[in-house]
């Protein structure tokens, strides 16, 4: 149940205006902040985002994910994926 719970959050994000969409996702990553697992998660989501050009989304799961775990910072400076984010690094 909780994971079609998770799977209709995901989905109403594609349908939301993009500042909202990125508010919502912050709310997300709070919320998983319970279960460090999906910290990996939150990073992955991440590489997708910013392939797809949600780039203002993608910051926001980075850096939940970053602050939790300094590992994550490390990998996303040598992660093809997250190219388009690496100038904005200083601020996560």
């Amino acid at each position: 149940m909780r994971a079609l719970t998770s799977l209709l959050l995901l989905l109403s994000l594609c349908f939301t205006a993009p500042q909202a969409r990125a508010e919502s996702v912050a709310v997300e990553a709070i919320a998983s902040l319970a279960d460090p697992a999906k910290l990996a998660t939150l990073y992955n989501l991440a590489c997708y985002e910013c392939q797809l050009g949600e780039l203002e989304v993608a910051k926001v799961r980075l850096s939940y994910a970053c602050k939790l775990d300094k590992t994550y910072r490390v990998l996303a400076l040598d992660d093809e994926d997250l190219k388009p984010l690496w100038d904005s690094f200083i601020e996560l």
